[in-house]
């Protein structure tokens, strides 16, 4: 036997003994892992081929195995990563209402490159700790309000029921600008935006990582996996929305948000690390649509007219793929 062949066998038996050892010590995490239920996993690379040679149809994918598994929990396998999704409201309150499982996974420090060191990237915790009781009295809406100048003087650069409501708000006066008392009367408006974010949220997922074993729809996921909440399959689950695929405003009655589970739409998250901004977000949405529908008719494009589909992709939020074809009429 040559002096190759002996390193060579050497050498497959260290590799043998580092994967007895690495398998020895994540045996419960492996075997929680078989246990849950999931597509089929290729040896080594997992479930991560059908995710990384379609990046532009991941939400079709997950929507896929939402509708396969009854909304999860559902196991994936990334290489040696396990991530669980989950879309169910009731294995969603259990998640983000928990102050054990606030920490997010290594992946959110790829976004510190061009989102920076802050409450939404910082995944120990540290930060968010440390400024979230600080930061929060400056989102309590008597201080939003002063950021309405700002917003209608840069929102002068959006369908009948919500044209009714404005003209009926603000009158036929354009040089009138709102207050936050004009805008918590539109009513419909919000309705219609809390519509456009069931459908289409600009963050269709986002992780934390377990800090201890959990149990979910009967399953039990293991200590450091990571649970990922997928908001756009959340937001399409039949037993909370009713023809799910429709846009239908009316879905954010009061009385059929008292119906559901305040955790059948998150948006912005949930629980005690949801989005410190989303009162801000939300006023903000209100100026900027209120301002351009008092000053322009809005008509679908050529593609929109011939039912062209939004076809969208998520990367860090989700985005169009094509462009948004909308036709702006002066009133």
């Amino acid at each position: 036997m040559s002096t190759w062949e002996l390193r060579l066998i050497l050498i497959g038996i260290i590799l043998l003994l580092v994967y007895l050892r690495y398998r020895r010590s994540r045996k419960r995490f492996l075997e929680l892992g078989a246990k849950l239920p999931g597509p089929f996993s290729l040896p080594v690379v997992g479930n991560i081929l059908p995710f990384a040679m379609r990046p532009d149809d991941c939400m079709d994918i997950g929507m896929k195995f939402c509708t396969e598994f009854n909304n999860g929990p559902i196991r994936f396998w990334f290489l040696n990563e396990l991530i669980v999704f989950v879309a169910k409201p009731q294995d969603i309150e259990i998640l983000l209402s928990n102050m054990k499982h606030l920490r997010k996974p290594w992946q959110y420090q790829l976004l510190k490159d061009f989102m920076g060191e802050g409450l939404f990237t910082n995944s120990d915790n540290s930060m968010w700790r440390l400024h979230r009781k600080m930061i929060t009295p400056a989102f309590h809406f008597s201080i939003l309000k002063g950021f309405l100048p700002i917003f209608f003087e840069e929102a002068n650069i959006f369908a009948s029921k919500v044209l009714e409501e404005i003209d009926l708000v603000f009158g036929s006066d354009l040089s009138h600008t709102p207050t936050s008392e004009d805008l918590q009367k539109l009513e419909y408006l919000e309705r219609v935006l809390k519509e456009v974010m069931r459908l289409y949220p600009s963050i269709p997922y986002f992780a934390r990582v377990l800090e201890e074993e959990v149990t979910l729809s009967n399953y039990t996921l293991p200590k450091e996996c990571i649970v990922c909440i997928f908001n756009y399959g959340l937001h399409r689950h039949p037993e909370s929305f009713p023809n799910p695929d429709t846009f239908d405003p009316d879905n954010f009655l009061p009385e059929r948000c008292r119906a559901r589970s305040p955790f059948a739409f998150i948006p912005f998250s949930a629980g005690p690390r949801n989005c410190i901004g989303q009162k801000y977000a939300m006023l903000q949405m209100k100026a900027v649509v209120s301002t351009i529908l008092r000053h322009f008719r809005l008509t679908p494009g050529k593609r929109f007219q011939n039912g062209g589909p939004i076809r969208i992709k998520a990367t860090s939020t989700i985005k169009c793929l094509d462009s948004v074809d909308i036709v702006f009429h002066r009133r």
